[in-house]
């Protein structure tokens, strides 16, 4: 199991795709779909089984390792976590969200340069 990332959602912790030494190293929880760091609303427990924007067509796929315990767990918590109403509820999220950034971006008033500096 996964040590040390308490904001890995149960998706992340069984997925061959995530970089366990990559993410010690930036801070970030990374993975092949987002070597930059996994997106918060997947982390929210977003069902990864599905598409998700700039994910470059990678999914979830079970580790190779794990023990019959560990896949039993991890179905039992995935089923209780993830349905198809939370990834509409994730996504509808992060639709407001960008579309609040683009909102306060656009009504930003641009600092005169004399104040800059």
């Amino acid at each position: 199991m996964i040590k040390n990332f308490g904001d890995c959602s149960d998706m992340c912790e069984f997925c061959r795709h995530v970089q366990i030494d990559k993410s010690r190293c930036t801070g970030d929880l990374c993975c092949d779909a987002f070597p930059k760091g996994i997106p918060v609303y997947i982390l929210w427990g977003y069902d990864h089984r599905e598409s998700y924007p700039n994910d470059h067509g990678i999914r979830f796929e079970i580790r190779d390792d794990l023990t019959d315990l560990d896949v039993v767990m991890m179905q039992a918590r995935m089923e209780t976590r993830i349905s198809e109403d939370r990834n509409r509820q994730i996504l509808e999220h992060r639709r407001k969200d960008i579309e609040n950034y683009l909102k306060r971006k656009q009504n930003r008033k641009p600092i005169p340069i004399e104040k800059r500096y």
